[in-house]
């Protein structure tokens, strides 16, 4: 088994990192294409969380749909975005120019929770308004068969450690990680359902 064992290492440059990253290449795939998924996150420690939902990007238009407990409270989320508005629960605002990236490179590299718990805030998805790729980077990625691993630097400071499983497509299927928050911890697990790069769902 160790003998299969592949570590990629990314060369930081200021917004660069080198090409060959099975994370980069993820990356730029789910940045292209239409994407659409169910998800299950359940979490302990920090933060308590148990919730479900769907995701779908296709042609410029972006949906979120979140159920389930959030800070042990019943909660249901929406956001909706296009060209020109983006809608979060109620509250309509003009479209951040860099939503899309913001969202699909905080997904890859530090999954979905983040961003949901700032929905649950109606604040706008992390970076929304650019610089997602200098706020979490990840140096290092080790890759085996269809498990990735990488540590998770936010603010150039460790914040994490993750575990994604892929799968046969080469899509995120399953993502364990522990967050780091001082003294205390966040366990999070993240299940992805129906992947599909299809605006057919």
């Amino acid at each position: 088994m160790r003998s299969k064992l592949l570590v990629f290492l990314i060369t930081v440059c200021g917004n660069s990192v080198a090409e060959e990253s099975p994370l980069v290449l993820l990356e730029a795939q789910l940045l292209t294409s239409p994407l659409a998924f169910e998800f299950q996150i359940n979490s302990t420690g920090a933060v308590v969380s148990d919730i479900k939902g769907r995701f779908h990007y296709c042609e410029n238009e972006l949906m979120i749909d979140v159920d389930g407990e959030l800070f042990a409270e019943p909660v249901r989320l929406k956001m909706r975005a296009d060209l020109e508005r983006l809608s979060l629960n109620d509250t309509s605002m003009p479209m951040p120019d860099y939503l899309h990236e913001a969202i699909i490179i905080g997904f890859v590299r530090l999954g979905l929770l983040h961003n949901i718990i700032r929905l649950s805030g109606n604040l706008i998805p992390d970076h929304g308004e650019g610089g997602v790729r200098d706020w979490v980077q990840i140096p290092v990625v080790g890759q085996n068969s269809d498990l990735m691993f990488f540590d998770i630097f936010v603010s150039k400071s460790k914040a994490a450690h993750a575990e994604l499983t892929l799968d046969e497509q080469g899509l995120p299927k399953f993502r364990r990680q522990t967050m780091y928050f001082g003294g205390d911890e966040m366990l999070v697990t993240e299940n992805y359902a129906l992947i599909t790069l299809s605006c057919q769902t």
